[in-house]
């Protein structure tokens, strides 16, 4: 993809219309129950035309939320232990998690996500109050009845 000669010069660049920036980091990651250290190296094109720095922090914050949110349907709803093979069901079942996940989090109730889902599972109400947010259209029934029903 980089021509030897010159080690920014991006080959076939006339195809990639917009491209700004070609971004490569290479991360050592240090695993601490393993006592191991590994190294990556990741290549990302951008439309961006940032300064290297700009980039590596928006990188960095990129993949901090999405860490954070891997470990949340890892631990809330115990993701990495599905047993679901299937490729349809395994991408419906993940969609589902991170929807729920998305309705458990703004909730200031007193628990853990994990505690929230299932009494959400027990509690119609408490359920209710999660898709209150929820606009349900229906000119012929009022949204808390039509949800009650579905319930």
């Amino acid at each position: 993809m980089l021509s030897g000669g010159n080690r920014y010069r991006l080959q076939g660049r006339e195809d990639w219309k917009g491209l700004s920036s070609l971004i490569k980091i290479h991360s050592h990651t240090e695993h601490l129950l393993e006592g191991r250290i590994s190294e990556e190296t990741r290549y990302y094109l951008s439309s961006l035309s940032r300064s290297a720095k700009e980039l590596l922090e928006m990188g960095r914050a990129h993949w901090q939320i999405e860490n954070n949110r891997h470990w949340v349907l890892d631990v809330s709803f115990s993701e990495d232990a599905s047993l679901i093979h299937t490729p349809n069901a395994a991408v419906n079942f993940s969609l589902l998690r991170k929807m729920a996940m998305t309705l458990l989090k703004p909730d200031k109730s007193k628990g853990s996500l994990k505690g929230k889902r299932k009494r959400a599972g027990w509690n119609n109400d408490f359920l209710l109050s999660l898709l209150q947010p929820i606009h349900y259209y229906n000119p012929s029934i009022p949204n808390e009845v039509a949800l009650r029903r579905s319930v």
